[in-house]
Parts: structure tokens; C-alpha cells; sequence
């Protein structure tokens, strides 16, 4: 058995560069505006890669291709973890206890249970996820802030806009993380969401 266990250790594949994280960026930057050049901090630290390499994207495409350049603007990770850390949950190894959501999660990834029983770590993931979409609030400040954004960015409150997750590593090589998460469409003059 320890020697099953050396050769999937060994075989585990390894992150080649550990990602960044800028807890202290909370522009609504447009993606003209991002700052790729990555000299105070990698764009993918502040905004994720899909956000990133859309606004890259932009950059270059230009002459018979300008009609394909997308308006936009990325909503940093800051406020990921604005969300993370302000919502509360029972923990998870005491649910007599209320901890953040960030500290429920860190509770499962240091479980040895979570990290070797696929189905265990499935339902804790599910179940988090349906507490979160039904529980979690975002602070009106925030929705205020993206409502004045979007009319700003896309010239109207009644455009269907798209909001996507876009993580710091869903592009790395050792990580794909295609299909993964849902995207949400969302139009400010909306009142059904109210």
C-alpha cells in the first residue's frame, strides 16, 4: 500500500505557477480599461483568466475584426471575497457552530475525508452551493455599484447583459476548468429579481 500511495504521489500532477490573489483591487474595471500588463500584479490575480484573456483578446483583434471585439467589465475577486467572508454556514466539523463561508470551505479541504472520498467531497460541494445560491447575500452597495456599471459600459438598464465566473486558474495547463461553472444572465430595469 505505501508504495501504491509513493507512485500516485509522485504522479500527481503539480501546479507550475501557484496563483495569485489581489484582495485589495475593487475597481469595476471595462476590459479597455484592465491593466494586463502585469507590472504591479498578473491581471488573472484581480480579475481571473476568461475576464483577462477577453480583454487581451480585444487588444488585438482590429481591422476586418473590430465588429468582434466585446464590451465588458470584470468584477474583481476582492468581492468574491467580500461575499465569502461576510455569509454564514454551519461548520463543518461542528454544526452547532456558525463560521464564514470561507471558513466552512477551508474546514472541507483540510478533511482528509473530503480529499479521498470523491462522493463525500461531491455532496459537501453540492450541498454548499445549494446553501450558498439560497442563502448568500451580496451587499446592495455592490449590486448599486454593477447596476451604474453595466448602464455605463452597455448604454442601457434594459440590456440583457451575461455574468460569467472567470477563476485565476481555469487556464492553466494543469487545469481546465471549461464547463464548470454556470453563467447568469441579468438585466438592471428587471424587477423580478427584486
Amino acid at each position: 500500500m505505501d508504495e501504491a500511495e509513493a507512485f500516485w504521489a509522485s504522479s500527481r500532477p503539480q501546479i507550475s505557477i501557484f496563483p495569485q490573489v489581489d484582495q485589495e483591487f475593487a475597481e469595476l474595471s471595462s476590459l479597455n480599461e484592465m491593466d494586463l500588463s502585469g507590472d504591479i500584479i498578473p491581471p488573472e490575480a484581480r480579475f481571473g483568466g476568461k475576464a483577462t484573456n477577453l480583454a487581451r483578446l480585444g487588444r488585438v483583434l482590429s481591422g476586418t475584426f473590430d465588429d468582434w471585439v466585446e464590451v465588458g467589465f470584470g468584477i474583481p475577486v476582492y468581492y468574491y471575497l467580500q461575499f465569502m467572508r461576510a455569509n454564514r454556514i454551519a461548520s463543518a466539523l461542528d454544526p452547532t457552530r456558525e463560521v464564514t463561508y470561507e471558513e466552512h470551505l477551508r474546514e472541507l479541504f483540510d478533511s482528509k475525508e473530503f480529499a479521498t472520498n470523491s462522493e463525500m467531497r461531491f455532496r459537501a460541494l453540492q450541498d454548499f452551493r445549494d446553501f450558498a445560491r439560497q442563502n448568500g447575500g451580496v451587499e446592495d452597495e455592490l449590486v448599486d455599484r454593477l447596476a451604474s456599471r453595466i448602464v455605463e459600459i452597455f448604454g442601457s438598464a434594459e440590456t440583457m447583459v451575461r455574468f460569467r465566473s472567470s477563476s485565476n486558474v481555469e487556464d492553466a495547463l494543469e487545469f481546465n476548468g471549461a464547463g464548470l461553472y454556470e453563467s447568469t444572465g441579468v438585466c438592471v430595469a428587471d424587477t423580478l429579481d427584486n
